[in-house]
C-alpha cells in the first residue's frame, strides 16, 4: 500500500492518465470506499477497484475537473464537478 500523501498523488496520476492499471498497488486490501452514490462503505480492494475504473470511465472525461479536496491521517475526500454524456436512441418502425 502507497503511503498516504503518496497515495493521494499517485490517484491524480491515475486519474491523468486515465489509466486504472495503478489501482491494485495503490489500494490497500482493507479498504473502505464510500461515496453518495453508494449507500453503504464497500470494503475490500476487489469492489473498490470496480467502483473506481467505473467512475473513470463513465466521469472522467474533459469536463472533469476536482473543486475541492480534504484529507486526514487515513482518509481523503475529493469533489469533483463533470459532464456525463447521455446517448439516447430512438428507434423508429
Amino acid at each position: 500500500m502507497t503511503t498516504a500523501p503518496n497515495a493521494l498523488a499517485r490517484w491524480h496520476e491515475i486519474v491523468a492518465a486515465r489509466d486504472s492499471s495503478g489501482l491494485d498497488t495503490l489500494l490497500a486490501d482493507e479498504v473502505v470506499f464510500q461515496s453518495p452514490a453508494v449507500h453503504t462503505p464497500q470494503v475490500g480492494k476487489a469492489v473498490t477497484k470496480r467502483y473506481l475504473e467505473a467512475a473513470l470511465r463513465v466521469l472522467n472525461s474533459d469536463n472533469f475537473r476536482y473543486v475541492g479536496e480534504w484529507t486526514g491521517e487515513r482518509s481523503a475526500v475529493l469533489e469533483f464537478e463533470t459532464v456525463v454524456d447521455v446517448c439516447s436512441s430512438t428507434a423508429s418502425t
